[in-house]
């Protein structure tokens, strides 16, 4: 997403604001952490590449965190709003994707392939744009079960000049790989419209014969979706699943899994999100009336503070079971008995037709602090995962881990996922005022969880990666 592009809200670098009664001890400790920066720098061999391959870990700063290595390598100011995919025939085989900042106002999608399992990252860099549409932004990733990776992204006009309110036209493209991320085709409109296009989110339907993929996004005409049965290289014209009408924020989240497919978005009121679902249960071809998965108080970004209300609305996050009847919701409300926004999380059990909730993800230190920007994933054997990024009283910002065995009932043995708290502070966080997108990534590999984040640790705002064992 533009840093630009929601209702013209303000954007500060200014912390998040934190409940007094909340645990000071933690907080304490969470910025002498914070401060130390005597830990060495390590440098792992690079795999070659038409880009550096240097991998950069940190190891100083929050105890017990897992090893952390720097994902992107260029020289560009700013990195932000990642997704990851793991390569089912090959799981060593790790795609990111997200947007670079390549001068002011320009945002375009970039990829990032680790054939190691992460160990060492090739930076791509920036993917082919079409003609007369150099901006792009909200990348999302998968593969399919024969090993075919796609990357989503929007893509804005020469008219926009990186605004997106002056946008005349926009598309909705797709990338195709087929040597799991070191190259990518020239892209594939899959629509064209008037206006801005918003937030496309890709899903694919792995356990179907024909690996359908669904593309949903939001523009003026309502909240859209595309779908194509032959990998990407045809899209269906694309349906209306809800009208446009005032009050809607069309950044939809797409499932896909056994022939169920659930489109999760919001309805804005003047104090509070309405979580809905809609769900197929014939592939896409028609969708239910939607449900109410529930609601939330507004909340504000990492690294932002509250103008008139608390913010910017937040992106909701989604993620089912192999079997696409479990189905998670998560997304960071404004607490006002504490003082910050909380991340809440809701089940349902049957498919979507009824909800339960919401619990509390943090868990551990992450309870004192802002929690934003919640990102989900469900293990092999049920567990529900959710990374969340943290802000201290400092305006320091880490990402935490918080566990559900019980099927999301509760969240326990809440971690620390990045080594290093980072202060909101670089020439990018400048340049567009404190804004760190919208979402970061998570997915399951064989045994563990890959997370990828954006931080300033080396002074530019970079994309981190960590590898978490499964209990």
């Amino acid at each position: 997403m533009s840093p630009v592009r929601r209702r013209g809200c303000a954007r500060t670098s200014k912390p998040c604001p934190i409940g007094v009664r909340h645990g000071w001890l933690i907080l304490i400790v969470l910025e002498v952490l914070a401060a130390c920066g005597g830990g060495a720098q390590t440098k792992r061999p690079s795999v070659g590449g038409a880009a550096s391959d240097t991998a950069l870990v940190s190891s100083f700063a929050v105890e017990g965190a897992p090893l952390n290595v720097q994902v992107s390598n260029d020289t560009f100011a700013g990195h932000v709003e990642p997704d990851v995919a793991i390569d089912p025939t090959n799981s060593r085989n790790l795609l990111v994707a997200s947007q670079i900042a390549l001068r002011p106002h320009l945002i375009v999608p970039g990829t990032y392939v680790s054939s190691d399992g992460g160990i060492t990252w090739r930076d791509n860099g920036p993917l082919q744009m079409p003609d007369g549409f150099p901006g792009g932004a909200d990348t999302t990733v998968a593969f399919d079960s024969s090993g075919e990776g796609y990357v989503v992204a929007l893509a804005t006009d020469r008219a926009g000049a990186g605004y997106p309110s002056r946008t005349r036209a926009g598309e909705i493209l797709i990338w195709r790989t087929s040597d799991g991320g070191h190259s990518f085709s020239p892209p594939t409109a899959i629509y064209r419209g008037t206006g801005f296009q918003d937030h496309p989110w890709l899903a694919v339907d792995t356990a179907q014969r024909r690996q359908p993929l669904f593309v949903v996004w939001g523009n003026g005409r309502g909240l859209e979706l595309a779908e194509s049965q032959d990998k990407a290289r045809h899209f269906a014209p694309p349906n209306v699943l809800v009208a446009s009408k005032d009050g809607l924020d069309f950044t939809p989240v797409a499932l896909a899994e056994r022939g169920r497919v659930y489109v999760l978005y919001q309805q804005i009121g003047s104090s509070a999100i309405t979580i809905r679902c809609l769900r197929s249960l014939d592939g896409g071809i028609t969708f239910q009336a939607p449900t109410t998965v529930g609601t939330a108080s507004e909340a504000m970004l990492a690294g932002e503070v509250p103008k008139k209300q608390a913010g910017p609305p937040p992106l909701v996050s989604a993620a089912a079971d192999g079997e696409g009847r479990r189905i998670y919701v998560a997304i960071s409300a404004y607490d006002r008995s504490a003082g910050h926004p909380d991340d809440l999380a809701w089940r349902s059990l049957n498919g979507g037709r009824s909800w339960n909730g919401p619990v509390g993800v943090a868990t551990g230190a992450g309870v004192a602090l802002s929690q934003t920007q919640p990102r989900l994933a469900v293990g092999p054997s049920g567990d529900v995962y959710v990374m969340y990024l943290v802000t201290n009283r400092s305006g320091q910002i880490g990402v935490r881990l918080s566990e559900s065995s019980d099927g999301g009932q509760r969240f326990t043995s809440g971690r620390w996922i990045s080594s290093a708290l980072t202060s909101p502070s670089s020439s990018w966080l400048a340049q567009y005022h404190g804004w760190l997108g919208d979402y970061q990534g998570l997915t399951i590999t064989p045994g563990a969880l890959r997370a990828v984040w954006n931080e300033n640790r080396t002074g530019r705002q970079e994309l981190m990666t960590a590898k978490l064992d499964l209990q």
